[in-house]
């Protein structure tokens, strides 16, 4: 128990330090002082700075996934405008957005922790959305075989307008509210992908991480 409150400790301070600062300037040393522990402790658990990391990395992971399942699981409304805050959610987070400048600038040097990121995060949500928009093209409401790239595009429209377009044109956005940006998301995503009545062939949609038999 007492290494478990360790771990925990050390990890918090290394979160606020390392998203504060960024990596490179996260001291050990100043991460061991917030955690109150000794720097020979934390090396201890973390026996080097990308080692901490990656518990850094998996313990922001965890908080998106858990904020992101609560927004699925209270569907409330429209089920596509509902996935679409969801989403804003996960990309306006603070630690999500400080963990995206780390790893878009050092990403290279940590291949399985932009995996564990991306896993927890981006492919969790595009998960979500493919299951969601199967459902509704089960009930008739959606285009038959076309979730992936119904998902695709709902995640394309909403870190176009909340990551690319503040990093172009920097302090000149006008960022508009979450819920303007869900419902027309919606509209969008309805208007392209409502089901066809009578229709009985549907595009395949193929999956670039599965290889065609």
């Amino acid at each position: 128990m007492q290494g478990q409150r360790k771990v925990r400790a050390i990890i918090a301070a290394a979160r606020e330090k390392v998203l504060a600062e960024g990596l490179s300037q996260a001291k050990m040393s100043d991460i061991a002082t917030m955690a109150k522990v000794s720097t020979a402790t934390v090396y201890a658990y973390f026996p080097s700075k990308d080692a901490l990391f990656l518990g850094v990395v998996e313990d922001v992971a965890r908080d998106v996934e858990t904020k992101l399942d609560a927004y699925l699981y209270a569907l409330d409304g429209d089920p596509i405008e509902t996935l679409a805050r969801a989403f804003l959610m996960r990309l306006n987070d603070p630690a999500i957005r400080a963990l995206f400048r780390i790893i878009a600038v050092e990403g290279d040097r940590f291949p399985d922790i932009r995996k564990v990121f991306d896993t927890h995060t981006r492919r969790r949500a595009h998960h979500a959305a493919i299951a969601l928009f199967e459902r509704l093209a089960n009930e008739g409401q959606f285009e038959p075989g076309a979730a992936e790239l119904a998902s695709r595009q709902l995640m394309g429209m909403l870190e176009h307008e909340t990551i690319i377009l503040p990093l172009l044109e920097g302090q000149d956005y006008a960022a508009r509210h979450d819920e303007q940006m869900a419902r027309d998301a919606t509209r969008t995503l309805r208007a392209r992908f409502a089901a066809i009545p009578g229709r009985v062939d549907a595009p395949t949609v193929a999956h670039p991480d599965r290889k065609t038999r």
